[in-house]
């Protein structure tokens, strides 16, 4: 994620341009979503959810594609209406039957959970040196929140890492490995550095 997030001000299409100047793009990490997604149809991997409750919360995401797409097109060009529910909408539809395809066991489940923790860790050493930050922020610099490109501002970091900080604690549990607890500790210091009360009242809750 945090290669992808930069490589966006090299490599990105342009989906629409507002009338303030902000351009919404279509980042790596998308074109890599539909590559992957062409590539495993292709090849017969992609696999439809038998589960009835899966099935109509995957009846859910289409609706809402299809209504998003409709909804853009009253709005924007065709292309731009296009790119904006790729990138709103159906590369999230189609990660759905990635995963739903792809995850079929226990072990399958933790190996994505190691992935997204490790990710999150390499996420915090990427931020220190490739933004020259801290990497814990004093109160005095609060006005400067720590945020990272790859998981939106502040507001948003937090949360995620709230989550992630619990993730931590679920795999400590199942494998009884130090290495969960250095990094939950890891992830807590940087969600701190957000100054977000709405992450620390979200990791209470989780």
């Amino acid at each position: 994620f945090p290669f992808t997030h930069k490589a966006k001000a090299a490599f990105a299409i342009n989906a629409y341009t507002n009338q303030s100047g902000y351009t919404q793009k279509l980042s790596l990490t998308t074109m890599m979503i539909i590559f992957l997604f062409v590539v495993m149809q292709y090849r017969g991997k992609i696999i439809r959810p038998i589960n009835p409750s899966w099935r109509k919360f995957e009846k859910i995401l289409l609706f809402y594609g299809l209504l998003l797409t409709l909804t853009q097109l009253v709005n924007h060009t065709a292309f731009s209406s296009i790119a904006l529910t790729i990138g709103g909408a159906w590369q999230y539809i189609m990660l759905f039957y990635i995963l739903s395809s792809l995850l079929k066991t226990k072990v399958d489940f933790i190996n994505i959970l190691n992935g997204l923790l490790a990710f999150t860790v390499f996420n915090i050493i990427f931020r220190i040196f490739s933004e020259d930050q801290a990497l814990v922020r004093s109160i005095s610099s609060e006005m400067i929140r720590v945020g990272s490109g790859a998981m939106g501002p502040a507001v948003s970091y937090g949360g995620y890492l709230a989550v992630m900080i619990t993730i931590s604690l679920l795999l400590y549990r199942l494998k009884n490995n130090m290495i969960y607890l250095l990094a939950g500790a890891l992830i807590f210091t940087e969600m701190l550095s957000t100054f977000t009360r709405g992450s620390s009242l979200s990791l209470i809750f989780l």
